[in-house]
């Protein structure tokens, strides 16, 4: 990757708004001495913006810990509360949310398409218990930033390309490769390396459309092409890959039989809804 686009897209990153309605519980939460870490998890892992930048500290030389960090509840433990909130009320009292402008398509559905890759991800861990349930739902939901990162500094070769992507139904990640010779899986797991993530979240950013033989990326992979396949939000485009044979192999079938085996997709559609709605 060229270092000035690196460079541009790092600086991006580094100013990308939070969502408007986590901004607000976070500001309802840190006022509140007796709120629960669970009830903060929960509002973080709502919005990938406050999730990634959680992560990106607890992992930074500051805090020098031995291992990596793949989850706020872990990050919590390490940090403490009250440093937590410290770190998320600066992003929530900024006079910017995101919105459709920033990604040059709505959001909302963005954010449903988000999250049900995540939950579905992680459903899939603990069914088939290949990785982490929670690392899996993580990975689930920063695989895609790199996308935020190049809508906000690169805007009209962004919105050249999501044009491209839906004139020729093709994949977003081909359209902008065509013009720009990167790819937002490459841009997400260059950040997260560079921010000193766990290779198992580098990888399943990387990979996202590649699948190997890494449990988390599997999960992640698989997820992707079924929030598609059920048309469920929008991330851009709607291009729904066929399980290659390591994922079958390790999921035991096709996508309509995996699909077919999760249980209740429906309470789990639905609380994608509500949490996005609250």
């Amino acid at each position: 990757m060229r270092q000035d686009l690196l460079t541009q897209l790092r600086a991006a990153v580094e100013t990308l708004p939070v969502f408007r309605k986590s901004a607000h519980k976070v500001l309802v939460l840190a006022a509140d001495t007796t709120c629960k870490p669970s009830d903060l998890i929960n509002t973080i892992y709502k919005d990938p913006i406050l999730t990634l930048k959680v992560l990106k500290v607890i992992n930074s030389p500051h805090y020098n810990l031995k291992n990596k960090v793949n989850s706020v509840e872990l990050a919590l433990v390490h940090m403490g509360i009250n440093p937590i909130k410290n770190l998320l009320l600066p992003l929530s009292n900024s006079p910017e949310f995101m919105d459709d402008k920033n990604l040059g398509f709505d959001l909302h559905q963005y954010l449903l398409y988000l999250l049900c890759t995540a939950h579905i991800a992680k459903r899939l861990a603990m069914q088939f218990e290949c990785c982490d349930p929670t690392e899996c739902f993580v990975a689930g939901l920063l695989h895609d930033f790199g996308k935020l990162a190049m809508a906000r500094a690169l805007p009209h070769e962004f919105a050249s390309a999501l044009d491209y992507s839906k004139t020729h139904n093709c994949p977003l990640r081909e359209a902008l490769y065509s013009t720009l010779k990167v790819d937002y899986a490459t841009v997400s797991a260059h950040l997260m390396h560079q921010w000193n993530f766990s290779p198992a979240l580098v990888d399943a950013a990387q990979h996202q459309h590649q699948a190997n033989d890494n449990g988390m990326n599997i999960c992640v992979f698989a997820a992707i092409q079924i929030t598609k396949h059920l048309n469920f939000g929008f991330g851009g485009d709607n291009c729904v890959e066929t399980f290659p044979d390591v994922v079958i192999n390790k999921l035991g079938g096709t996508l309509e039989q995996v699909l077919a085996s999760l249980q209740d997709l429906d309470s789990l559609l639905h609380d994608v809804k509500m949490r996005v709605l609250v």
